[in-house]
């Protein structure tokens, strides 16, 4: 025991609440246990891993909500236990506390709910055992609600790190300034629809409501009197899962748990461009629903077993953000499920919408430890997802091509599996070699295979390219010191960058083709 090894290339980030800012590329905001409350990027520009280097730490304490400022990412709201709040100038660096500081003795949870309108971003909301609100950045607190808790005198000091009787969760509609729903950690669901002047209590109305801790309610993006609500009887050994669903602002509730299984939910998240697409996380995984709740499925896929504690969708990039409470964050692209219809799985086959890509500039890349954990980043070229139905005959292998204008400038061969899939194109077109590039390719291949793939973390970098100069089959440059594995470049074709603009993608299934244009985007925040 005289000597030990720490490793820290192991992700084990245990996260409360989680927030994404707008920036290109965006970041990801964690509150963790006992580790305060990070910030990292979402990809990291270049073809390498998102490190330990590349994350900040915005602020001490048991780290939970962090809030960013949509409309300027310079404003954090970051809170610590407790109602512990401040702003956070992330461009000088200043940090001010502006929790509430009035006369009221005010409970607030562990961690307490922090809210930025979404009809002005200088309003905030933060959750005690009453509602506050804030006209401009926490500057001042105006209590707009009573007392939502059902305080018993036996339990108002809580045991340890616990406060209770509390609000646990806030949300106000995104189409109606004003209408605030709240939910507390003794059962109770409220909803204001005069921005707080009177509180409706919707207990009674929540079919075999087990008055169990609040979780999450979720108001609609795309209807003012629907919201979602999840309850988690965890507390007392109770982990059937508590969904509902309303569309009259709380006055009737359904039950939408239909395949979830015995699992406390934590929080539901709905998607902001289609209405029928919900996701919830519980204590082992996430779930999405393609209908409204009506019936759920697993969405784990290479994820771990770990409980789920806040689910983000970020308006822009449609990528559904995880929190866990023990492996970190994960990321994923949902633009395909947010396109999966009923419709599209009675097809044959779907070529979906095509996201923007940024063509992205790392000028430089700053030192590393070899021993830290890698996180991944996402792919780097245009991610092509289609669908493939019953009707496709078994290993069909459709064919995926790139044209400029009229012009075929790459082709490649997708998968002939059932279900979704998806292909990667490098940003790139290709030309056949000369025999002569052949067999250079061939010697090259020879010499790689004498040794072992090496790679200089410190001496790469994505730039401007020349236009004819040669990248890899991914579109990544090959000017690094770099001693490559074989496989990176293919011997019948060579590859070049193709500069920003529109491209046309065609889907080619048999005898039928589909098509979708897509943008690829100048980084015009390389040097940001």
């Amino acid at each position: 025991g005289d000597n030990w090894y720490h490793p820290d290339e192991l992700p084990m980030a245990q996260l409360y609440a989680i927030g994404v800012d707008m920036d290109y590329p965006y970041n990801v905001y964690g509150g963790m246990q006992d580790f305060g409350s990070w910030r990292g990027p979402s990809t990291k520009k270049g073809r390498f891993p998102i490190r330990f280097e590349d994350w900040e730490h915005m602020s001490g304490g048991d780290g939970f909500y962090n809030q960013v400022d949509p409309s300027d990412s310079r404003w954090l709201y970051s809170e610590s236990q407790f109602g512990d709040l401040r702003r956070i100038d992330q461009k000088t660096g200043q940090r001010r506390g502006i929790e509430y500081d009035g006369d009221e003795d005010l409970r607030f949870n562990w961690n307490a709910p922090v809210l930025i309108s979404p009809h002005n971003s200088n309003v905030l909301y933060h959750g005690a055992n009453v509602v506050l609100r804030s006209e401009f950045r926490g500057e001042g607190w105006e209590i707009i609600s009573p007392d939502l808790s059902s305080p018993d005198p036996s339990k108002l000091e809580g045991v340890g790190a616990v406060q209770y009787h509390t609000i646990t969760t806030l949300d106000e509609s995104p189409h109606e300034q004003g209408v605030l729903w709240a939910g507390t950690d003794d059962g109770n669901v409220w909803i204001t629809r005069d921005g707080g002047a009177n509180w409706t209590n919707l207990n009674d109305r929540i079919p075999e409501n087990p008055g169990y801790w609040v979780t999450r309610i979720e108001a609609s993006h795309h209807e003012p009197g629907t919201a979602y609500l999840t309850m988690s009887g965890f507390h007392y050994d109770d982990f059937r899962p508590f969904v509902y669903r309303t569309a009259d602002f709380g006055e009737t509730w359904s039950p939408i748990v239909d395949r979830l299984p015995d699992d406390a939910v934590n929080v539901i998240v709905e998607d902001r461009k289609n209405p029928d697409l919900l996701f919830v996380g519980t204590d082992t995984r996430v779930f999405v629903s393609l209908d409204r709740g009506a019936t759920w499925n697993d969405l784990r896929n290479d994820m771990p077993v770990i409980p789920v504690h806040d689910l983000v969708i970020h308006p822009r990039e449609n990528d559904l953000v995880v929190g866990t409470h023990g492996r970190g964050f994960f990321i994923t692209d949902i633009s395909p499920l947010q396109e999966l219809t009923a419709d599209v799985l009675l097809s044959d086959a779907h070529l979906f919408g095509i996201e923007p890509k940024v063509q992205w500039v790392m000028p430089s890349q700053p030192a590393v430890s070899s021993q830290n954990f890698e996180g991944d980043n996402e792919p780097y070229g245009v991610v092509i997802n289609y669908y493939l139905g019953a009707g496709v005959l078994e290993g069909t292998a459709p064919i995926i091509r790139i044209l400029n204008g009229t012009v075929v400038i790459n082709e490649i061969e997708g998968s002939g599996e059932k279900g979704l899939n998806r292909v990667e194109w490098g940003m790139t077109r290709r030309r056949e070699r000369t025999e002569r590039e052949k067999a250079r390719w061939d010697r090259m291949q020879e010499y790689l295979a004498e040794d072992e793939e090496f790679f200089d973390y410190y001496d790469t970098v994505e730039y401007f390219l020349e236009q004819d100069e040669e990248v890899d089959k991914w579109g990544r440059s090959l000017r690094t010191r770099v001693h490559q594995g074989p496989g990176l470049l293919e011997r019948e074709y060579l590859y070049t960058r193709v500069p920003p603009g529109e491209y046309l993608v065609e889907l080619i299934v048999g005898h039928t083709v589909f098509q979708r244009s897509v943008t690829i985007l100048q980084d015009h925040w390389y040097d940001k």
